[in-house]
């Protein structure tokens, strides 16, 4: 079972990291985007380490 559930966290993380890749460099393609591209992944990052930060905030120290 933990097998299971390491696999599908893994393959999930991979795909869903291969599709902001993707669609990143498919808009990056059209003509007047970068604007809107780097904005989309510096939110995109942004976003992703405030909430790593506020998922460690709500641990318990040992």
């Amino acid at each position: 079972m933990i097998t299971a559930l390491i696999g599908t966290g893994i393959m999930g993380g991979m795909s869903t990291f291969s599709s902001f890749v993707y669609g990143t460099a498919e808009a990056m393609k059209t003509p007047g985007e970068l604007a809107m591209v780097l904005g989309y992944v510096a939110a995109s990052l942004l976003a992703g380490f405030c909430l790593l930060q506020a998922g460690g905030a709500g641990q318990k120290s040992s």
